[in-house]
């Protein structure tokens, strides 16, 4: 998996969104597409954690950087912020950048996302409780990453997306499998991380 990109890449997860702050798994594009939005606490703390006086690395400019998000709620509201913020193009939409699928764990409390995370650690390749497996999440967002390898150049794109897909892009560029994702150090609300790509 290890390559050389001609794009940078940088992941950003989402702010603290109203689902994270009522402690409920909010997955299913029916509902995470038409509500579940940022919290105002989240809005406020994207703004000041992607603020260009915080936001050191990269350097955003309308002519180098491109934006892409997920289309869940909560992720179209910190793109929007971000790209506020920096005065940069308006953001892409890519599904394929979706929240990872929990199946029946769906509204249920976020304390259950640990039994799909066990499982996932097992290296068994069916998502516990219908969820969506670490290979097919895997599959999606790097297809995601060959488009935009096909579209682009010297570019520095940056991935708004979720926590668990975002995890699971990172481990399988170190080229390790992609149930190891929770090996990885937590990517927090409203980082932004560098992913792998040229140096800029």
């Amino acid at each position: 998996m290890n390559r050389r990109f001609r794009n940078a890449y940088y992941a950003l997860r989402h702010g603290t969104s109203e689902a994270n702050e009522r402690g409920i798994i909010v997955s299913h594009p029916e509902h995470g597409t038409t509500g579940w939005g940022l919290s105002v606490a989240g809005a406020a703390d994207c703004r000041s954690s992607l603020s260009p006086e915080r936001l050191r690395e990269p350097k955003l400019t309308i002519e180098r950087t491109l934006v892409v998000s997920s289309d869940f709620t909560r992720a179209t509201e910190t793109a929007a912020i971000l790209c506020e913020l920096h005065g940069l193009r308006p953001f892409a939409i890519d599904v394929g950048l979706r929240e990872r699928h929990f199946g029946d764990l769906e509204r249920e409390p976020t304390n259950r996302y640990g039994e799909v995370w066990e499982h996932d650690m097992s290296g068994a390749d069916q998502g516990h409780a219908g969820a969506e497996s670490t290979e097919s999440v895997a599959a999606r967002m790097l297809g995601v990453i060959e488009r935009l390898e096909r579209e682009n150049d010297d570019t520095a794109i940056i991935l708004v997306s979720h926590g668990d897909p975002l995890q699971i892009l990172e481990t399988v560029l170190a080229d390790l499998p992609s149930h190891r994702h929770r090996e990885r150090p937590h990517l927090g609300n409203a980082e932004l991380r560098r992913l792998q790509g040229r140096v800029r």
